[in-house]
C-alpha cells in the first residue's frame, strides 16, 4: 500500500472516531483525534490506563502548537530545533482544548512531531491526536511493530504501518515543563 493510501486510511479512522496505532517519532502509539471525546477515552480503556495519567498530544508544527496552548516560552522554537531527543512540553491550554484533554491545572501535554509520516497525518487531519505507548500501562513500551501485543492490534481501529520492516531504537520522549521563572524542569529524561 502506498504511503499517501496509509494516510488516507488513517484520516478516515481519526476522523470517524476511531483509534489509531501508528508509529511515533518515538515509539509505537496509540492515539485519538483531539476533539473526539469518546475516542480518545476509548485509549485509556484499550491501554487499562487510569484517566488521571494525562495523554499526550501530537502536532504537525509550532504553528499548530501556538494553536493549542498560551503563555508559550519565548525560546520555545530554539528549544526544539536544539533539542537532540522528541521533547514533549507541558503548557498552560488554550480555550479551543477540551476540558477533559486538560490536566487539574489547566495544562496539556504537546509534542511537535518530526517523523514525516507521523505530521503526514496530523497535517491533513487538521488538529492533534493524542499519543500514548501501544501497550497496557505496566507492560513494556513497543519499540518495533512486532513488540505489540495481539490484545492492543485486535482492539484498535486502524493500523498505520509505513515502515513494516523498520526497527525503531527510541524510547518514549523527554518530558519537561517550564517553571514560573521560565526555568525548564525536566520531568522525564
Amino acid at each position: 500500500m502506498k504511503i499517501a493510501d496509509i494516510i488516507e486510511n488513517s484520516y478516515k479512522t481519526l476522523r470517524s472516531g476511531g483509534v489509531l496505532l501508528y508509529p511515533t517519532d518515538t515509539i509505537w502509539g496509540i492515539g485519538a483525534d483531539i476533539r473526539n471525546e469518546a475516542a480518545c477515552h476509548q485509549v485509556y480503556h484499550i491501554k487499562k490506563r487510569e484517566h488521571s495519567q494525562p495523554l499526550i498530544y501530537l502536532v504537525s508544527s509550532i504553528e499548530m502548537l501556538k494553536e493549542y496552548t498560551v503563555d508559550l516560552h519565548p525560546r520555545i522554537e530554539t528549544l526544539l530545533f536544539y533539542h537532540n531527543k522528541p521533547l514533549t512540553l507541558i503548557h498552560r491550554a488554550a480555550h479551543n482544548v477540551p476540558g477533559w484533554a486538560k490536566s487539574k491545572e489547566g495544562t496539556i501535554a504537546f509534542r511537535v512531531s518530526t517523523d514525516g509520516f507521523c505530521k503526514r497525518i496530523i497535517e491533513r487531519l487538521g488538529r492533534p491526536i493524542s499519543s500514548t505507548s501501544a501497550n497496557i500501562s505496566g507492560a513494556p513500551f513497543p519499540v518495533n511493530y512486532e513488540d505489540i501485543s495481539e490484545e492492543i492490534i485486535q482492539t484498535v481501529d486502524g493500523i498505520a504501518n509505513p515502515y513494516p520492516k523498520k526497527k525503531g531504537r527510541l524510547l518514549p520522549s523527554v518530558l519537561a515543563r517550564y517553571d514560573d521563572e521560565g526555568q525548564l524542569i525536566v520531568l522525564r529524561e
